[in-house]
Order: structure tokens, then C-alpha cells, then sequence
């Protein structure tokens, strides 16, 4: 059994204010007590306000790694050589070769498709969440600079022992829209996306939802899964959730870059980490 609920970003913001709740004692998203480990010392009224206007407060650190990773990443610009270019090779240009001339090639530049699954256990570590994070606001930085069309979802998926599924997926960004840079932060990076937000919108559920999956107060919201990746397009870049291999490879910024740019090549995405 699969249940979805699809919403476009506006929607999520507006669903943050819903006054339609469960029982008090249901209200993890309000309730748990903020910790730097959990959710970056965010309680649920400051994360709603995130979710609208973006993690402003945070804009130097954030830009700070994004500026430092997006310049490595080499969105698909090539070299080589041809009869005409930018800079002559001597040694070619002695050796008779008519192509003598370096010359940079751009690859055609198709849309990207992502989907990123924020789902993780308890005990995943709040930076480690917000490592991966900034390291895939960098690359789909560093993909619309250079003139590629990005979509982007963000999506949870919480099983529970009967291998059902509940899935939430949030269209934060369609081909030609402009998402602000802070609200892309805020959805891919910050912990309280997931531990407030996404909770939020579980405890919304119907009571049977709820007590299926354990969406209440004590029963851990269900168990971080896969999303139903069977109707993605062809060549959509699915990032899986936070699981053992994504945590240890997110021990930094940098470390996280790796580990994502690995998916995007495997998705047949032409970027690459650059060395010089």
C-alpha cells in the first residue's frame, strides 16, 4: 500500500498554518524540544517562518559553502581541439596537426530533472542532513548558471513494519520557474524541513493514515524509505534518502559534493568536481 500526498510549494507554506490539528498530545512538530542535533535549535514557529521566506538568518554560512562548492563543479563545459579556437597548442601546431587550436566545447544543455529524498532516522546527526544539503543547492546552482532548465522535488517516504508507505512530495521548482535561493536552502538543507514541516503535514492526515504509519506522539513517525520511483521520467536524478551511505559520506560540505555528484553522473548528468 502506497499513500501520497502531492503539493506545490505555495500549498506546503499554506498547509504549515492550517488550523485543522490532532489531538495535543499528537503535535510532535510543535512539541519536541529543539536541540542543535535535531533540528539546528529550530522550533516549529520559526521553521514555518523558514519554509515562507527562506533561511535568511543563515545566508553568510550558507552562501559561504555554496560559493566555495558551486565554482568546482564543472556543469559541462569540455576542452578540445579544432582548426580555429582559443588558444593555439605548440606542440600540436609543430607537429602539423591542423587542429593546433584548444577551444572550449559546451555541452548541449538539457533540463535536469531532480528529486531528493529528505527522509532520515532520529538518530541521523542535524549536520550531517545539512552537509548533504548545501552541497546539492551547489550543484542545482551551479546547473542553472550555467543555462541548464532545473525541476526539482523534494520528497519524504515513511514506511511502516507492514512495508506500507506514506510519501509527501513537494514540487518546490517546474522548468522556467525561479525558486528563492533561501527557500531552496531552507527545503534541501535544513533538518526542520523534515522534523517540523514534514511531520507537521503527517499529523494532517486522516486518523486511519495516522494510525497506520504511527504519524503521533511516541511512535517515530515511521520508518525513513524509498520513494516509488517507478513513474520518474528517464534520466530524472534520484537522490535517496539519508541511509548509512549517505550520512557517513556527508561528514562535510565537500564530502557530501563527491557522493552527490557520483548520482548525477550515474543519471547521465555531465558535471564534475574540478581539480585545478
Amino acid at each position: 500500500m502506497i499513500s501520497r500526498d502531492n503539493m506545490s510549494l505555495p500549498e506546503a507554506i499554506e498547509r504549515l498554518s492550517d488550523s485543522k490539528k490532532p489531538g495535543t498530545r499528537d503535535l510532535e512538530s510543535e512539541l519536541n524540544e529543539p536541540s542543535e542535533d535535531w533540528d539546528l535549535n529550530t522550533p516549529f514557529s520559526e521553521a514555518r517562518e523558514l519554509a515562507r521566506v527562506g533561511w535568511i538568518e543563515k545566508g553568510r554560512e550558507l552562501w559561504k559553502y555554496i560559493s566555495a562548492l558551486a565554482p568546482r563543479i564543472d556543469a559541462g563545459v569540455t576542452q578540445g581541439y579544432d582548426v580555429s579556437g582559443d588558444a593555439v597548442d605548440v606542440g600540436r601546431y609543430l607537429s602539423g596537426e591542423p587542429e593546433n587550436m584548444l577551444t572550449q566545447r559546451i555541452e548541449p544543455l538539457s533540463a535536469v530533472q531532480v528529486v531528493v529524498n529528505i527522509s532520515a532516522s532520529a538518530w541521523t546527526d542535524a549536520r550531517r542532513m545539512f552537509n548533504r544539503g548545501i552541497a546539492l543547492a551547489a550543484i542545482i546552482h551551479a546547473l542553472q548558471s550555467s543555462g541548464r532548465g532545473v525541476s526539482l522535488v523534494v520528497a519524504v517516504s515513511a514506511s511502516n513494519r507492514l512495508g506500507s508507505n506514506h510519501e509527501t512530495l513537494i514540487e518546490l521548482q517546474r522548468f522556467g520557474d525561479y525558486i528563492n535561493p533561501a527557500q531552496l536552502a531552507f527545503w534541501v538543507a535544513h533538518p526542520a524541513a523534515l522534523r517540523r514541516c514534514v511531520f507537521r503535514y503527517n499529523e494532517q492526515q486522516d486518523y486511519k493514515i495516522r494510525n497506520w504509519f504511527g504519524f503521533r506522539a511516541g511512535y517515530g513517525y515511521g520508518m525513513p524509505d524509498e520513494i516509488d520511483t517507478k513513474n520518474l521520467e528517464p534520466g530524472t536524478v534520484y537522490i535517496p534518502h539519508i541511509n548509512r551511505e549517505a550520512e557517513a559520506a556527508s561528514e562535510t560540505p565537500e564530502e557530501a559534493l563527491k557522493y552527490l555528484v557520483k548520482l548525477f553522473k550515474k543519471a547521465g548528468v555531465p558535471i564534475d568536481i574540478e581539480t585545478g
